[in-house]
């Protein structure tokens, strides 16, 4: 019986390699030739020669690609060219475009059928921070076709040239935004309205996260004799404190988070109607005396003169910190 020991021992191990390939197959999906989603055209001026800008937009998964464009019989490079067209007639616009793998084909066939056209306005606008609530920072884009000039009117006794302007409203209400573009004698409009909210009454404080470590952070923790931390956060009012987050156990990786309010102890603690002055504070929890990480203060005028941002984020000694936040009526 000894001796058939060693046999059957290399019998079992034999049978246990004998794993089917299929098993240990991953399968990983190849990076695949470039893929011409979309070609914009857009004329910079209405009369002729024209002055039209030509843009890819182009789905790329490896390296760089190279754009060879012809238009019009002539050969230009990049992802924009700027083409002249000074004849009326059809004008053939080959787009071919190659990464490491492979390349894409865009062919189109435009018509230009007379020396002037007219003036498109278009427009687009967005909030820093999505926010809309006064003061608001609002981000205009020009869109439009053909035109050489443009001059916007923000509705609310402010005007400006610029093509791309930003304007801020202080005051809530409902405005109205009027593009005029230009070019020779021909003029067009586009307006649209924006609604900008009273300022939020309530701040919400929906999630902290840590994000990132300091480098070989290992606190030891004399509860269990392993290395790593357990983390809780306090939330302040100035020097009143609101409450105290569950414990978190992490060995040292991230992120850690807490959802509020359901992480939290007790109900609305994170609801807050003022702007006033506010403190995070960052613990790490032991038996003999917890250790402060990070104090994080959060000034209320600062949020507002910042357009509510929807985070910010905080860093002490490669200890890297972010905090969630909302805004309400």
């Amino acid at each position: 019986m000894i001796k058939r020991l060693p046999y059957l021992l290399i019998l079992f191990l034999i049978q246990a390699c004998q794993v089917d390939e299929s098993e240990l197959y991953v399968p990983n999906e190849p990076p695949q030739p470039p893929k011409i989603m979309q070609v914009v055209k857009q004329e910079l001026n209405c009369s002729m020669p024209f002055n039209v800008r030509f843009t890819a937009f182009v789905n790329n998964e490896l390296g760089t690609e190279t754009y060879a464009w012809q238009i019009g019989g002539q050969n230009y490079s990049g992802k924009s060219p700027l083409v002249i067209v000074d004849q009326t007639g059809p004008l053939d616009v080959l787009l071919v475009v190659t990464n490491e793998i492979g390349s894409d084909e865009y062919q189109y066939q435009y018509n230009y059928t007379s020396s002037s056209l007219p003036v498109v306005p278009i427009f687009n606008y967005g909030a820093a921070n999505n926010n809309f609530r006064s003061p608001a920072k609002i981000q205009f884009t020009d869109l439009s076709q053909r035109a050489t000039t443009v001059k916007w009117d923000f509705g609310d006794g402010y005007q400006s040239s610029l093509r791309n302007p930003e304007h801020t409203y202080a005051v809530p209400g409902t405005y109205t935004i009027t593009l005029t573009a230009m070019c020779d004698s021909d003029t067009a409009t586009e307006t649209a309205l924006v609604e900008i909210k009273a300022e939020p009454k309530i701040i919400r404080f929906d999630r902290f996260e840590i994000l990132e470590f300091p480098k070989n952070y290992f606190p030891e923790n004399a509860d269990d004799n392993t290395s790593g931390g357990d983390f809780y956060v306090e939330l302040y009012r100035d020097n009143f404190k609101y409450g105290t987050s569950d414990v978190y156990t992490n060995r040292s990786k991230t992120p850690v988070y807490w959802e509020c309010p359901d992480d939290w102890n007790g109900d609305y603690r994170l609801l807050f109607y003022s702007f006033d002055t506010y403190r995070v504070e960052l613990w790490d929890e032991n038996d003999n005396q917890d250790i402060q990480l990070l104090n994080a203060v959060i000034d209320g005028p600062y949020i507002k003169n910042n357009y509510y941002p929807r985070s910010m984020d905080f860093e002490l000694d490669k200890l890297r910190f972010r905090v969630y936040l909302n805004y309400e009526d």
